[in-house]
């Protein structure tokens, strides 16, 4: 084949470069400085709702042991009453 001169050749019109910021691998202030939106306040209500169970959790136990206390004061009062009762 026939060496070919391209002496007919128009190059045609290219967009302008854009400096774009991808690199191949960023240092570690280009990393932190990235903003990450993508996966924004997905997790925040999980959260939330382990808080409030628990704080429900911690009030139902403050009145679990209120009642069991209470319940076992009454009856040891009960018993010293039955007990005075037949020792006068």
């Amino acid at each position: 084949m026939a060496k070919q001169k391209f002496t007919h050749f128009i190059p045609r019109e290219k967009p302008k470069k854009r400096k774009g910021i991808h690199t191949k691998s960023q240092n570690k202030n280009a990393k932190r400085q990235k903003k990450q939106t993508r996966y924004k306040g997905q997790g925040r209500w999980l959260i939330d709702l382990f808080i409030i169970f628990l704080v429900c959790l911690t009030n139902l136990l403050i009145i679990w042991i209120e009642y069991f206390f209470l319940k076992r004061r009454k009856r040891n009062e009960d018993k010293w009453e039955y007990i005075c009762c037949y020792a006068s």
